[in-house]
């Protein structure tokens, strides 16, 4: 709980900043500009999954076998070696295919905006083993602080960069804002690299020597599964455009496009980040129960680390769902009144996503933690495979909507899959499951409250205002008397005692 704490509340900063990024970014791009964004940013995520994104959770789990000896550190020091070398052939390789690839996507001119973001790779490759260094030693601050300024860099240097190419057009506005990407990864990898000399850990050759290939085989499971979710939305960037197309004008596909993964999408992201902190947390816990063998420790810190997920999930999901209308014309003002309506309608749709999202990434990093990493893979594969074939089939239906719906269900899927890949590793938990139906009636009793709060006349702004003090007020007061957390429970997360 500590170390999630400290990601939880940097992440939510982070977070915080990014989601600010994405409003003026929105309102100076436009929903078409956004369009040539996300045009470009699930490719980038790609490969980021392919070099780094699962390698902090490869290597806590490594690491945190011997965390404080050799052999974490021996494991580190190869890590750094590996990505540097797959970092700099992956920027190669997406400068190279730049154009094909921007052409395929339906906007050649877009390559320029590949050229500027793939530097980046690099840089959050080595990136990755530095937090995945601390983050086994369960010092989680270096990787919050990595965070948090790599998105005020990019918040700062996206938005001035797109905005001081204006002149040259819509085109060039979008490369700046990623060259900010760019920026903000090689200042975060400058902050976290200067905290692991600052602590004084080792520069010497390691004792151990640890096989390439032993280590690169470890992370395939991690990379794999991490490569999933992305790699479906770089498919998204290229089908859902091309599937809306045949519906309507390339320009207003575009934009559907850019306002369903950009603006809607940073909205829905932002309360995720807390459930992420807490899989990123359990990783290394989890791992060193299952060492000493202790099934019970396992199933508590499981159950714990869910209950607390899905209270942070559920009424984040109810909020966006009761107040979509407020939520959007507050923060996307720049956008037309039909662009706000498609806002308005796919937020309320994948905001029920939500609750399955937060879940299925918990059990994801429960299940790596047990070794399990091949199993995440086929789970989120299937998941994956449903995300797409959703998408072909509803969008020419129903349009960016259908989109949305593909969504939600990829998540349910993911969700109920990696659950009873995990009920069968530790056995069911009733108790849990009891816990979960109160939370469930907590989040009805919400719902109601922020309902009947949203007919009072006024404002957006006093409308969100009351629904978030009332609605929350009377959510924590039922999670309270159902006493969906026990004693024990609220010992271990607020004494700092055990992990």
């Amino acid at each position: 709980m500590k170390g999630a704490g400290v990601l939880a509340l940097f992440g939510v900063i982070a977070k915080l900043i990014g989601g600010l990024y994405r409003i003026p970014l929105t309102n100076i791009l436009g929903a078409e500009g956004m369009g040539f964004y996300q045009l470009v940013f699930p490719v980038y995520a790609l490969l980021l999954a392919l070099t780094s994104t699962a390698i902090p959770g490869m290597l806590a789990r490594q690491i945190s076998r011997d965390a404080r000896g050799d052999y974490g550190y021996a494991v580190f020091q190869k890590a750094v070696k590996l990505l540097a070398v797959v970092g700099i052939t992956v920027t190669a390789f997406l400068m190279l295919i730049s154009r094909p690839l921007s052409t395929l996507q339906g906007k050649e001119e877009m390559f320029i905006g590949y050229i500027v973001v793939a530097p980046s790779i690099f840089f959050v490759a080595i990136m990755s083993t530095f937090r995945g260094w601390f983050n086994a030693r369960l010092e989680m601050l270096p990787t919050a602080l990595s965070i948090v300024t790599e998105q005020a860099i990019k918040f700062g240097a996206g938005l001035a960069l797109a905005v001081i190419l204006r002149p040259y057009g819509l085109i060039a506005m979008t490369s700046g804002a990623l060259l900010g990407v760019t920026v903000s990864e090689a200042a975060s990898l400058a902050i976290i690299a200067s905290m692991y000399f600052a602590k004084g850990h080792r520069l010497t050759r390691p004792a151990l020597k640890i096989p390439s290939l032993a280590l690169f085989a470890s992370s395939i499971p991690f990379t794999l599964g991490g490569m999933i979710l992305p790699f479906t939305a770089f498919l998204d960037s290229i089908l859902i455009v091309n599937l809306l197309r045949r519906r309507m004008p390339a320009a207003v596909a575009i934009g559907e496009y850019g306002i369903f993964t950009g603006s809607v999408g940073s909205i829905v992201s932002f309360p995720v980040v807390l459930t992420i902190s807490l899989a990123v947390a359990v990783i290394p816990v989890i791992a060193a129960r299952k060492e000493r063998r202790d099934i019970n420790g396992i199933k508590d810190s499981g159950s714990l680390t869910m209950k607390l997920a899905l209270a942070v999930a559920l009424p984040s999901a109810i909020g966006l769902m009761m107040l979509s209308k407020s939520v959007v014309t507050i923060l996307y003002p720049a956008l037309t009144q039909g662009e706000r309506a498609v806002a308005e309608r796919l937020l309320i749709i994948s905001a029920v996503g939500i609750p399955f999202l937060a879940l299925m990434q918990i059990y994801n990093s429960m299940l790596q933690a047990l070794d399990k990493s091949n199993t995440t893979a086929r789970n989120i594969a299937v998941a994956g495979a449903v995300k797409i074939a959703g998408n072909v089939i509803l969008i020419p239906i129903i349009g960016i909507t259908g989109g949305a719906v593909a969504t939600v269900l990829c998540y349910i899927s993911g969700f109920v899959l990696n659950l009873i890949s995990y009920n069968r590793l530790t056995g069911n938990n009733k108790k849990l499951l009891k816990k979960v139906a109160e939370v469930a009636g907590a989040g009805a009793i919400m719902t109601i409250i922020i309902a009947l709060t949203a007919l009072i006349p006024g404002n957006d702004y006093l409308k969100i205002a009351f629904a978030a003090l009332l609605g929350s007020a009377a959510y924590g007061i039922m999670l309270w008397v159902l006493k969906v957390f026990d004693k024990e429970e609220l010992k271990l997360m607020f004494s700092g005692k055990g992990e």
